[in-house]
């Protein structure tokens, strides 16, 4: 969700975690 991207740091639609969003780092 949104939520956990914005968490994450951004992190993909197809991975909304907060793993996906650091790994990410968008």
């Amino acid at each position: 969700t949104a939520e956990d991207n914005g968490v994450g740091g951004g992190g993909k639609e197809e991975e909304p975690n907060l793993a996906g969003g650091v790994l990410e780092g968008r």
